[in-house]
């Protein structure tokens, strides 16, 4: 039996991504990622049972720190605008980063295949933020510092407002890249919108 280890599983995962991200999924084959680390089909089905389930935990991998570090910005004692901007800040650098366009121009180029593999990362508690800021939003609303409302509606507006500039540009292309100080400073106008609309009154 062979030892499995998770060195050698970080190894396969790294090696996995380069090739997802050069030739897409469709075209990205076992011996291609065994290929690259210098190693064997047999070493890379050792660990995963199939492409797809390399895939997935390549997504996984990439989105575990992503989702810490958002946690982070959260769960502090700051007051709302602050958490909500440090989480936003946080949010669009992670977002905007070269690795993250490239697997989520993958994604959307092949999400129908893709689809069943991707799906149940996004049901996956452990790495989807957004019901952690819902339950955040659902707490200031108690505390009177939002007005009533959807909060699970509320985190996907403020997710639409970053998404839907920076990371989308650079998503189809309008530009390759964004300094820090322009994530910043979209990053607090989404968050001054959001609290425009949802403050209390």
């Amino acid at each position: 039996m062979r030892i499995k280890t998770e060195a050698k599983r970080r190894e396969i995962l790294d090696a996995a991504a380069v090739e997802f991200r050069q030739r897409g999924y469709h075209e990205t084959t076992i011996s291609h990622v065994a290929t690259r680390m210098r190693s064997s089909k047999a070493t890379i089905y050792n660990y995963f049972r199939s492409k797809g389930d390399l895939f997935g935990s390549m997504l996984a991998q990439a989105a575990a720190p992503v989702t810490e570090t958002l946690l982070q910005t959260l769960n502090t004692e700051m007051p709302l605008p602050d958490r909500l901007a440090a989480f936003a800040r946080a949010y669009l650098r992670l977002h905007c980063s070269e690795r993250s366009i490239a697997v989520q121009r993958l994604i959307l180029v092949e999400k129908t295949e893709l689809r069943s593999i991707t799906q149940p990362l996004l049901n996956n508690s452990e790495i989807n933020i957004w019901p952690y800021l819902t339950e955040i939003l659902r707490d200031a609303q108690g505390r009177e510092l939002l007005q009533c409302g959807n909060c699970e509606e509320m985190a996907r507006h403020l997710r639409a407002l970053l998404y839907g500039n920076l990371p989308t540009r650079l998503l189809f292309g309008e530009r390759d890249s964004f300094t820090d100080v322009e994530m910043d400073a979209s990053a607090d106008s989404a968050v001054r919108m959001f609290l425009a609309a949802y403050g209390s009154r």
